[in-house]
């Protein structure tokens, strides 16, 4: 039956990589941050590789256009691509005459209203080669010609309403290009949120009056119509011919519940993933000036916290060793603007060090008495007792369910925050120092007096389960020193095989249970 199990799941696995529309095309930075084990399955278990962008697209186009320019009828051009579905292109059509011309063709809307989301897709995937082939052959005027593809595109989303917003970014990000190319599409992606946009500026009407509390607030409808009809937001949600004849040959279902910018929320995440993964430096810059413009729309994500800690796990070693500004940036902006205010659960001395600039030097380095107050707190959320008061917090919405979820994840971030020496930022002092820290907890735990060394036992194996398994190397360190000191065990006359074991190893055996339970 396990084995069973074990070949349903890799081939679930297997159709989903290799699915002809799936978003398991990797690219190469994104590949090297897969746990080994996944990267392997990945690259056994995947067809011959799809090399992004297609440079036949341009030769494409450039026919296609010769083609429009001799055609005399533009009503017949509609008819044309309607008919014999030259629709995979007409895109990147669109964007070179607008490019050229700086004019969109009147039989635009005639041609894509009917798309379907398929294929629609598929257009915006050409599109986004075509913009990367075209900055790359025009390498002496790069720029110019960028910064009207960015206007066009902008166009394209925004007053011709041709592609959902959140669709385009989402392809943007997830498209499989080599290193230099997709600076160029994350170039793209930068110049359409950056803080002068319009998308920026639909953000910021939205937080300014609508409440990350919508439970609480008595007019949300108000603030939501209100919102669409300033933005209105165009949805064809079928094609013409089924619609019959309604005047316009096009009907909008209007939208209830959400918005571009909530919808935006899960884009967003992916898109800072894919800025850590990417090597050029000037990702890191494009990567704060973002976190910097989008900060107040977190306070509407549905897990921030949890994202931040899966992040922080996820790239653990990178954000460590290379990102330790860009990291502060990334956990102060998700968490300033939360009505649960977790920086209020947060220490002095951690928030003064998201606080600091980028040019400030970093030397914290916690004493003993931070890790002691930190396993305390912990604790003391775990009994229910003289802990921090989460009275203003209504967890029937939010992301935990209680606060020994909340406070866990709050702590786990705090410590993979703790930052490496200046002098030694490397991979290979980053499991030493994570060592360290580990074995500071574990002798804190082990060194108490208070009487109250199961419950803390307790708290500290939660807590390093919520850790990378570089902190919990500490435990084994001690289990191997505790078992090399003799003077840990004697025998006992008359008790064949009997050992009693002294304090220490008493407690280590209690944390070691602690530790493999959790």
């Amino acid at each position: 039956m396990v084995a069973y199990n074990c070949i349903f799941h890799v081939d679930i696995l297997s159709s989903g990589i290799n699915a002809e529309y799936g978003v398991c095309e990797w690219s190469p930075y994104t590949l090297h941050h897969f746990p080994p084990s996944f990267l392997t399955f990945c690259t056994s278990t995947s067809e011959q590789p799809v090399v992004y962008p297609n440079k036949n697209i341009a030769m494409m186009v450039t026919e296609e256009i010769n083609r429009l320019n001799q055609a005399g009828n533009k009503h017949d051009l509609a008819k044309y691509y309607k008919e014999n579905d030259v629709n995979e292109i007409f895109l990147c059509i669109l964007l070179r005459k607008v490019v050229d011309s700086d004019a969109l063709p009147n039989y635009a809307s005639k041609v894509t209203q009917n798309w379907t989301p398929a294929q629609l897709k598929n257009q915006i995937r050409n599109m986004i080669d075509f913009i990367v082939l075209e900055v790359k052959n025009n390498k002496g005027t790069s720029q110019n010609v960028f910064n009207k593809i960015a206007n066009a595109v902008n166009d394209f989303v925004f007053r011709h309403h041709m592609m959902p917003f959140d669709t385009l970014i989402f392809i943007l990000a997830l498209r499989k290009y080599s290193d230099q190319d997709a600076n160029i599409s994350f170039y793209l992606i930068h110049n359409l949120l950056s803080s002068k946009t319009q998308f920026s500026g639909r953000v910021s009407d939205f937080v300014q009056h609508a409440s990350p509390d919508f439970w609480r607030s008595i007019d949300w409808a108000h603030v939501h119509t209100a919102y669409h009809n300033k933005f209105s937001e165009h949805q064809y949600w079928m094609k013409k011919e089924n619609l019959g004849d309604r005047g316009t040959g096009t009907f909008c279902l209007p939208t209830y519940y959400s918005n571009l910018c909530l919808r935006f929320l899960p884009i967003l995440d992916i898109v800072i993933h894919r800025l850590i993964e990417l090597p050029p430096k000037n990702c890191r810059k494009w990567l704060v000036e973002i976190l910097r413009v989008y900060s107040r729309l977190f306070a509407y994500h549905d897990f921030p916290i949890t994202y931040i800690h899966d992040t922080l796990f996820y790239y653990d070693v990178l954000l460590a060793t290379e990102f330790d500004f860009e990291k502060r940036v990334l956990v102060r902006s998700y968490l300033d603007h939360l009505t649960c205010k977790p920086m209020e659960f947060l220490s002095p001395q951690f928030i003064k060090y998201l606080n600091a600039g980028e040019n400030d030097t970093q030397n914290w380095s916690p004493s003993p008495g931070y890790f002691l107050e930190l396993v305390n707190n912990m604790n003391d959320v775990i009994k229910s007792g003289n802990g921090p008061d989460f009275s203003h917090i209504d967890w029937r919405f939010n992301e935990f369910g209680n606060p020994v979820c909340m406070m866990l994840y709050l702590v786990s971030i705090e410590l993979m925050c703790i930052p490496l020496p200046a002098t030694k930022m490397s991979p290979d002092y980053l499991l030493e120092h994570r060592i360290q820290i580990g074995s500071k907890l574990v002798n804190i735990v082990l060194s108490n007096t208070t009487g109250h060394m199961p419950e803390l036992c307790n708290t500290l194996g939660i807590l390093f389960s919520a850790l990378p398994a570089s902190f919990s190397k500490a435990v084994y360190k001690k289990i191997a020193e505790v078992l090399r000191d003799e003077s840990n065990f004697y025998e006992v006359e008359g008790n064949v095989g009997g050992v009693l074991w002294n304090n220490k190893a008493q407690n280590v055996l209690i944390l070691v249970h602690s530790f493999f339970q959790h």
